[in-house]
């Protein structure tokens, strides 16, 4: 099988997405534990801050494939 072919191709947004709210995720845990003093809405805000980067990246992938001929990959 060649590497074009492969059915489950890297997609760097979802990888950035999935970073970006175990993050939050950590953020909201040691708040909770009072390890760090964060503000309860700079967590929240950071997560319509990781979707927007992760579409960001999305849409750069997404040009990058097609400029280099690879637009069959694309669903």
């Amino acid at each position: 099988m060649s590497r074009t072919n492969s059915r489950n191709r890297f997609d760097p947004a979802k990888l950035l997405l999935g970073l970006a709210l175990l993050a939050v995720a950590g953020g909201l845990l040691m708040r909770t534990l009072d390890e760090w003093d964060l503000s309860y809405a700079l967590l929240i805000l950071a997560v319509p801050a990781a979707l927007l980067l992760s579409g960001l990246v999305a849409a750069a992938d997404r040009v990058l494939r097609v400029r280099r001929g690879r637009s069959s990959e694309l669903p």
